[in-house]
C-alpha cells in the first residue's frame, strides 16, 4: 500500500458517502464515520488484510453457537 493509492482511496470513499448522504436524507451511520479514518490506518498500519480482525470476529461467532452449560 502506498500513500497515493491510500489517497485514492479516501478520495473514493468521501465521493461515496457524499453521495450516499444526498440519496438518503443525511443518513449516515457510525460506521460510515469510522471509515473516514480508514487512509490514516492505512498510511499507519499498511494493507487491510495485515491487520483487519474478521478471522478473529468470525471465530467469535463460532464459539456463540457451542453448548457449553448443558442447555439446548
Amino acid at each position: 500500500m502506498n500513500k497515493d493509492r491510500a489517497d485514492k482511496f479516501d478520495e473514493h470513499l468521501f465521493r461515496y458517502l457524499t453521495t450516499l448522504r444526498s440519496l438518503f436524507d443525511n443518513q449516515l451511520v457510525p460506521n460510515h464515520h469510522l471509515s473516514m479514518h480508514l487512509k490514516e490506518c492505512l498510511y499507519l498500519f499498511g494493507p487491510v488484510h495485515a491487520w483487519w480482525a474478521f478471522p478473529f470476529e468470525r471465530f467469535n461467532g463460532l464459539l456463540q453457537h457451542l453448548n457449553i452449560n448443558n442447555k439446548s
